[in-house]
């Protein structure tokens, strides 16, 4: 990791990183009664302990360009769900990182945001590959489309202030 990291910062030079979206995720689904404790330790390893290790590799380089930080969530961190135990979990527990991470570093002019993704179509099993099932409607299939060309603005919840929204744009130096 820190080779990897090092090669990136040399490659952004003296600019530093402005953003890191920190993605790490897998999904591990079942009834916790016989989910094998292997299968829930795999997916914290690479849930938390590898979004950690992305985080702390690239904090030189983010607190160069005092970048942001956005960290990927999923609503099922505050509402867990049956058969979803180690993804929410896991993504709660990198909510609480998140939190302590914003208040270390915001000496040092780094933010750090979570967004909570909701439910969107993946291409899992029985979807046709362009975002909607089969038989999805026209207006699904124009909506995966228009999300897979890009967004620009995403609102998240910051956790900075209770209830506060936070428009996150593209662009070096975007703040707001």
């Amino acid at each position: 990791m820190r080779a990897w990291a090092a090669s990136v910062s040399d490659a952004l030079g003296a600019t530093g990183l402005d953003l890191l979206v920190n993605n790490a995720g897998i999904l591990t689904p079942g009834p916790l009664e016989i989910l094998p404790l292997d299968a829930v330790r795999h997916e914290f390893e690479v849930n938390v302990f590898g979004a950690l290790s992305v985080m702390n590799a690239l904090l030189p380089a983010l607190r160069v360009a005092r970048g942001r930080i956005v960290q990927i969530s999923t609503w099922t961190a505050s509402l867990p769900l049956p058969f979803n135990g180690p993804s929410g979990a896991s993504k709660a527990a990198m909510e609480v990182f998140a939190a302590v991470y914003r208040a270390e570093l915001k000496a040092f002019g780094i933010d750090v945001v979570v967004l909570a993704a909701g439910n969107m179509r993946t291409g899992g099993p029985g979807e046709d590959g362009n975002g909607a099932g089969a038989h999805g409607r026209a207006d699904d299939r124009a909506r995966a489309r228009s999300l897979r060309t890009g967004v620009r603005h995403v609102r998240c919840e910051t956790q900075q202030h209770a209830g506060e929204r936070a428009r996150l744009r593209r662009g070096r130096g975007a703040r707001d």
